[in-house]
C-alpha cells in the first residue's frame, strides 16, 4: 500500500501537470489569436498603402492641374493688363475723326470760292462745325480727345480750268481759297493728284481701306457727290463685308440726298451752303476733261454744326451730355 506521502506527491504531480496543460492551452490560444491579428493587421496595412498611393496620385494630379490653371490665369491676367494698358494709351492718344473729300466731284459753292482766302477759311469752319454738331446729335460717346482731319483730293489744274470756263471763279481765287482752307488748321490737307484716269478715286479708295481699319479711327466722313453712281460702291461693299462700314458716314450737300443709292443705307450728314448740288460737264472746247463738277445753289440742310476751327468759339463743343470733344482739335 502507498503511504500517505506518496499519495500526496502524486496528487501534487497531477495538479502540476493539469496546470501546465492549461497554461500550454492558453499559450496556444493566445499565439493563434496573435497570429490571426497580425495577419489582419498586415492585410489592413497593405490596404492602407494602396489607399495612400491613390491619394498621393490624386494629390499630384491636383497639384499639376492647379499649376496649369495658375499659368492659364496668369496668362489671362497678362492679357487683361495689356488690354487695360492699350485702353489707357488710347485714352491718352487723340482718337481720329476723319473727313475725306473728292474735290473733283464735290466743289465748294461759288460764293465761297470767289472770296478766295477768306472763303477757304469759312468753308473749313463750316465743315468742321457741321461734323461736330452731327457727332453731338448722334449721341456718339468716345473716350479721350478727338482729333479732326480733313483731306481733299483733287486735280488742281483741271479744276481751275473748268471753274474758269464756267466763270465760277478765277485760278487766282481758287488758289487763294485752297490756301485759306489749308491754313485754317494743320490737319486740313489739300492733295493735288494731277491728271490721270481715276487718280482721285485711287487715292480715296486707298485712304478708306487704310484709315478705317485703325482702332483710333472713330468715324470717316466721305464726300464724293456720287449718289447712285458713286465710284466707291465696290470699296464700301468690301468694307461692309469686313464689318467696318459702321465707321463710315456720307457727307453731301443738302438737297442731294435723293441721289443716294438705295443699296448704301448709310448715315448721311447733309450740309447747307458748302458744296454745289448740281453737276455740269466742262464745255466741249475744254482742253482737259476732269470728272463732272457740281454747280448751283444749295437747299437748307438737315444738319449743321461743328468741330471747332481756329476761329470757332469753344462753346460750340460743350454739349450738356458731357461728350469729350476737344475744343482745340482742329487747331492743334
Amino acid at each position: 500500500m502507498a503511504t500517505p506521502q506518496v499519495t500526496e506527491a502524486l496528487t501534487r504531480r497531477s495538479r502540476f501537470l493539469l496546470a501546465r496543460d492549461e497554461t500550454i492551452t492558453r499559450l496556444l490560444t493566445l499565439s493563434s489569436t496573435t497570429i490571426k491579428r497580425n495577419v489582419d493587421l498586415e492585410n489592413r496595412l497593405a490596404e492602407l498603402e494602396v489607399e495612400l498611393a491613390v491619394w498621393k496620385q490624386a494629390h499630384a494630379t491636383a497639384l499639376e492641374g492647379a499649376d496649369r490653371e495658375a499659368k492659364t490665369l496668369k496668362g489671362r491676367l497678362a492679357s487683361l493688363n495689356s488690354q487695360i494698358a492699350s485702353m489707357e494709351s488710347m485714352m491718352i492718344q487723340s482718337l481720329l475723326i476723319l473727313c475725306v473729300v473728292d474735290g473733283d466731284a464735290c466743289v465748294f459753292t461759288e460764293a465761297l470760292l470767289k472770296q478766295g482766302h477768306e472763303g477757304g477759311r469759312q468753308a473749313a469752319q463750316q465743315l468742321t462745325k457741321a461734323v461736330a454738331d452731327y457727332l453731338t446729335s448722334q449721341d456718339i460717346h468716345v473716350l479721350g480727345q478727338l482729333s479732326f482731319w480733313i483731306t481733299i483730293y483733287y486735280n488742281r489744274i483741271g479744276l481751275a480750268s473748268v471753274l474758269e470756263r464756267h466763270q465760277i471763279c478765277t485760278s487766282e481765287q481758287l488758289e487763294a481759297f485752297t490756301m485759306g482752307f489749308s491754313q485754317a488748321s494743320p490737319r486740313f490737307l489739300l492733295v493735288d493728284v494731277g491728271y490721270g484716269k481715276d487718280a482721285t478715286y485711287t487715292k480715296i479708295t486707298e485712304y478708306l481701306q487704310t484709315y478705317i481699319r485703325f482702332p483710333q479711327t472713330q468715324r470717316i466722313f466721305l464726300a464724293d457727290a456720287g449718289g447712285s453712281d458713286s465710284a466707291y460702291v465696290s470699296t464700301i461693299t468690301t468694307l461692309q463685308g469686313d464689318g467696318l462700314a459702321n465707321k463710315l458716314t456720307f457727307l453731301e450737300a443738302a438737297g442731294a440726298g435723293a441721289n443716294q443709292s438705295p443699296r448704301l443705307r448709310f448715315p448721311t450728314l447733309y450740309v447747307d451752303n458748302l458744296f454745289m448740288t448740281h453737276q455740269a460737264t466742262p464745255p466741249p472746247s475744254a482742253t482737259h476733261h476732269p470728272p463732272p463738277l457740281n454747280f448751283a445753289g444749295l437747299s437748307p440742310s438737315h444738319i449743321t454744326g461743328g468741330l471747332p476751327t481756329p476761329r470757332s468759339p469753344s462753346s460750340v463743343l460743350t454739349p450738356s451730355t458731357g461728350k469729350l470733344i476737344d475744343p482745340n482739335l482742329a487747331s492743334k
